[in-house]
């Protein structure tokens, strides 16, 4: 199912750097998570809490599956993705320094 941009409040249309605007929302909300998980939690578990994020970005985008008017979709996982990536490099990067 689709959703029209106009009940989401979210522009489908709008783009930046040619990537739609709701994929930048999904990489924008899932790098700070990443990066407060590793500040919570035991620093020396950094794969389990990597794949943790994974865990949790599968599970969310899977659960479209099951509630109306929602849809999986492979690139909204991957955005999910790319925040992970992100929020886990500037972890590292902060760790490193």
């Amino acid at each position: 199912m689709w959703i029209p941009s106009s009940d989401t409040g979210v522009d489908l249309d709008w783009f930046f750097l040619g990537i739609r605007s709701d994929h930048w929302i999904h990489a924008i909300l899932f790098s700070p998570f990443m990066f407060f998980c590793f500040q919570i939690f035991e620093k020396k578990h950094f794969l389990i809490h990597f794949f943790l994020g994974i865990s949790l970005a599968c599970f969310l985008e899977s659960s479209h599956y099951f509630i109306p008017y929602r849809s999986f979709s492979i690139f909204d996982f991957f955005a999910n993705l790319c925040g992970i990536i992100v929020g886990s490099t500037f972890y590292l990067k902060k760790r490193i320094e």
